[in-house]
């Protein structure tokens, strides 16, 4: 507290009688106890009531903040309220005093977003969970359990607009969900191919800079390290044979290498983004044919979302 601050309360208690001060401060402190909820968890966190009395404005402060995040569960009513954190109190010696902290759900939010390398979609989407009450997790929940567990990749392959990638988002972010409830590491990463793959192949044909170079291989081993990488849109992104033996292809390898998990969305069946990689020469022939043998390899059955365009 400054000079200022002090001449400014001194100014304001002239005239205040002792009496008046404490007949407020008990005032204060029959508020605090008329609250049980209050009390309860100031009791849970070892504070007597003696403590409160003594610290009655400190605990003022405390009530205060307690009212206005007490009914605060989620990230949306933080953002709503505009309210990010917590008053803590804690003992300190002989002391009581004060810190703050982030609320739960700020946590939760900022370690749902740290569990992703990548994460091209639009932010409104992280609230999409995997639940049986969209009409595409319950149709395909067998096909899809059963390709995860099995350390197969999965293929959602469907018209536009027909709910693949709504799908997958649901699928990798109700995943990491499950990971942090658990208190399992998870690193994942939502890749839009037909974006995400020009700016890598961009970085590995700097002509300028050793670190764009470092970087293009950062960004490569980061996605094989990831548990479970999205490759949204796949067969859509500009396809050139440098892309192809650059991005697609040490991704592909280095995933099977890990034993880790591939799902692609798709408006193309895997033997047409094959042919749509392939080249002119023989050396294209043989790079076509290890592209086609690596996505059969760990693609054991497409799961069709739909023929036609139509949901999302």
């Amino acid at each position: 507290m400054d000079k200022l601050e002090t001449k400014n309360i001194s100014n304001n208690l002239k005239g205040v009688t002792d009496k008046e001060l404490t007949d407020y401060r008990n005032e204060v402190y029959n508020g605090l106890l008329a609250d049980e909820g209050f009390i309860s968890l100031c009791t849970e966190l070892g504070f007597s009531n003696k403590d409160i009395l003594d610290n009655v404005y400190l605990f003022q402060d405390f009530h205060d903040n307690y009212l206005l995040t007490k009914d605060i569960k989620t990230y949306d009513e933080c953002v709503k309220k505009q309210v990010f954190n917590r008053l803590v109190l804690y003992r300190n010696g002989r002391f009581i005093e004060r810190k703050r902290e982030l609320l739960e759900p700020i946590k939760e939010k900022m370690a749902f977003n740290s569990a992703f390398y990548i994460q091209d979609y639009e932010p409104a989407c992280s609230n999409l969970r995997y639940t049986k009450s969209f009409s595409l997790c319950k149709k395909f929940n067998k096909d899809i359990t059963e390709q995860f567990q099995g350390k197969n990749w999965i293929y959602f392959q469907g018209g536009h607009n027909s709910g693949k990638t709504n799908l997958a988002i649901r699928f990798i972010n109700g995943l990491v969900e499950t990971r942090l409830k658990h208190q399992q590491e998870v690193r994942v990463a939502f890749v839009d191919t037909q974006k995400t793959f020009q700016r890598i192949m961009d970085l590995c044909w700097s002509k300028y800079s050793a670190a764009d170079k470092a970087e293009y291989q950062e960004i490569i081993d980061n996605l094989i390290k990831c548990d479970v990488i999205v490759l949204d849109g796949f067969g859509n992104e500009y396809k050139t044979d440098a892309i192809r033996d650059n991005v697609l292809l040490p991704i592909l390898r280095g995933k099977i290498r890990n034993n880790t998990t591939i799902i692609f969305t798709s408006t193309f069946s895997i033997d047409e983004v094959v042919q749509l990689y392939a080249g002119k020469n023989s050396y294209n022939d043989i790079i076509t044919r290890e592209l086609s043998d690596l996505l059969k390899y760990k693609i054991k059955k497409p799961i069709i979302t739909c023929v036609t365009d139509g949901l999302y």
